[in-house]
């Protein structure tokens, strides 16, 4: 994506969609009005299926050629959530600007193409995410339990340049301003490349642009999330978290704590965490 890349709007009677100016206008129209076909139709890849939110891999033509996409379709919880949705911005909405947000600010996420969301009067109508894929990316969680195929020599370079990337991505994010409540292992993604190791911060739901800097404590409310999803994976070692954690230390500008107080912070607060009890998943 580019800088302010642009955008267009389309209002009709099922809904209102959103997309970047590539995107080609009568699938636009399509998806408006018969949102659910892509999940039936020309599905590549069912990625996760829950209670409130149904991925597939896809394809949509975007400036005269078709991409690989991520579609989601996305229904709120419970009825408390549908109506004071009245009062607030669609949360797909939001998640799309965010993504946008992102991007300009160099922070790697997978470039949001359109989002499609119900008329304010539509009680209980679903929303509709769609992202670029990023082909040949795996989540954290997945390479992870994949390490053990490669030499120890291999695993270690690759481990480490890993956790470099993903410590300098969240160092971006929040100099931004953009806190991530969720910040767990399959909310991150890397993809090696012949230069090193890409890293895409994804499923924006849970992040929240700041009209200040986000303070110490909050940056390791987040980090602890990430640190105790981390704990679950034998092959991610403290080495690993330690190395990530230097990383987002050098990449961030604000008045920052020593590394050894930093880490004690963190593991004291990811153990607190550790402490509650599960949320019940989607």
């Amino acid at each position: 994506m580019t800088m302010n890349e642009p955008t267009y709007q389309l209002r009709r009677s099922h809904g209102v969609g959103y997309a970047v100016a590539g995107f080609s206008r009568a699938c636009l129209i399509r998806l408006i009005d018969f949102p659910d076909m892509p999940l039936r139709t020309n599905v590549h890849e069912t990625v996760k299926v829950g209670g409130t939110a149904l991925l597939v891999r896809t394809e949509f033509p975007v400036e005269n050629r078709r991409i690989s996409a991520a579609y989601k379709r996305v229904r709120r919880r419970n009825w408390w959530k549908v109506l004071t949705g009245f009062f607030r911005t669609n949360r797909q909405l939001r998640t799309w600007r965010l993504g946008r947000q992102l991007l300009e600010y160099n922070i790697t996420t997978p470039r949001p193409l359109a989002v499609i969301v119900p008329r304010w009067y539509q009680i209980g109508v679903e929303a509709y995410l769609a992202i670029e894929w990023i082909d040949g990316a795996r989540n954290l969680r997945q390479v992870a339990l994949s390490l053990s195929q490669f030499t120890s020599t291999t695993r270690r370079s690759f481990t480490h340049a890993a956790a470099t990337g993903v410590g300098e991505l969240i160092a971006r994010m929040h100099e931004a301003r953009i806190s991530h409540r969720d910040l767990k292992a399959t909310n991150l993604l890397l993809r090696k490349t012949a230069s090193g190791v890409e890293s895409y911060v994804i499923d924006l739901d849970g992040a929240q642009h700041h009209l200040r800097r986000l303070g110490w404590h909050q940056r390791f409310c987040n980090l602890s999330r990430l640190e105790l999803s981390s704990r679950e994976l034998p092959s991610i070692s403290n080495a690993d978290r330690l190395r990530l954690l230097k990383a987002y230390l050098d990449a961030s500008t604000a008045p920052k704590p020593q590394w050894k107080t930093a880490w004690q912070e963190l593991r004291e607060i990811t153990g607190q965490r550790a402490l509650r009890p599960k949320r019940r998943a989607a």
